[in-house]
């Protein structure tokens, strides 16, 4: 992913393996759970500006990912790449 910071125009490139993801909801639905998973990336421009990114992406059914979305602080998305975390399902039996 490419951003721009908002105050000086400086693009900064984000790569995927940066992300630390989490599972910040789950919800049981018809086919299991849906996950709710999240990373935040926050770091600060040549400018001295801190720059705030949240990826989102929701897998479900499991092993799946249905959607996702990037938030921002402080900058603008120039290219948007899938970061979304590899998810594997596995069978128990």
């Amino acid at each position: 992913m490419t951003v721009e910071c908002n105050a000086c125009q400086k693009q900064h490139t984000i790569g995927c393996d940066e992300l630390e993801w989490s599972i910040v909801d789950s919800d049981e639905r018809q086919m299991g759970a849906e996950s709710h998973h999240q990373a935040e990336y926050e770091f600060s421009c040549d400018c001295g500006k801190s720059l705030e990114i949240t990826f989102n992406c929701w897998e479900y059914p499991q092993g799946t990912i249905s959607h996702s979305d990037t938030e921002v602080r402080n900058c603008d998305v120039i290219n948007s790449g899938n970061c979304c975390p590899n998810v594997t399902w596995e069978d128990e039996e």
